[in-house]
Formats: C-alpha cells, structure tokens, sequence
C-alpha cells in the first residue's frame, strides 16, 4: 500500500470512529439547528465525547471549552456544542468560529427576546368592519 492510501484508510476509520460516537450517543442532536441549546446531563455529554462523566469539569478548562455555550451554569451541557466540538476537535479554529456565531446569534436572540412587543407591527389579518357589508 502506498503512502497516500494509508492515509485514507486511515482518515475514513477515524471518520467512521466519530459517526458511531455521534450515532450511538444518547440524545439525537440535528447538527443543522447550531443555534439550540439542547441540555443534556453529564453522562450524556460523556457519551458524546467519549470519555467519563467526572472527566468533563476537568475538560472545560483544558479543552477550551465556553459556559454558557459548551456548559450551563447550571451542570448541565449542551448537545450542540459538544457534537459540533467532536467533529471539529482537530481543527480548533473551525470550532472556535462556530462558537463565536453561535454566542452573536443568542445575543440577538435575547435582545429580540427583550424588544417590547407590538411596536411599528400591524396587526395580523384583516382590520374588522365598521360597517355593514351590502
């Protein structure tokens, strides 16, 4: 075998290695919805990523990861994040900028979330009749 087809079998195993991770983990995230945040528990996340459930405090330090976006205040993890993070675990710079539009789009989301209702919107459907129709 050559060197380059080393190279593939050994990228496509890595590939497959990810898939299964993904597939078989508990919780069946949509990677094409990046701006939910889907709370799972820790054991879960640990399925995610593939390691133990006490592991994952010590990784939110040494794997970069983002509260409020990897991890919740509250112990919880987000599915999105973690899964987005496996696939992209060896391009840092991939992931890095998927965080960064994730964090602006909940930022928006919240201000949207905090803009007072009704104002400069019409009312939907049609305005009610002050007058008899012939």
């Amino acid at each position: 075998m050559t060197d380059l087809s080393l190279f593939v079998q050994a990228l496509r195993q890595v590939a497959d290695e990810i898939e299964e991770r993904i597939t078989l983990s508990p919780v069946a995230i949509a990677l094409d919805q990046p701006l939910e945040i889907h709370p799972i528990t820790a054991e879960q996340a640990a399925a995610i990523v593939g390691c133990q459930p006490n592991t994952l405090r010590n990784w939110r330090s040494t794997k970069g990861w983002i509260q409020g976006i990897h991890y919740l205040s509250d112990g919880r993890y987000n599915a999105t994040a973690l899964n987005h993070w496996v696939l992209h675990q060896d391009d840092p710079a991939v992931h890095l900028s998927w965080c960064h539009r994730f964090q602006q789009a909940r930022q928006q989301s919240a201000r949207r979330d905090l803009a007072p209702a009704g104002r400069g919107k019409r009312a939907a459907g049609p305005l009610p009749r002050t007058e008899p129709v012939e």
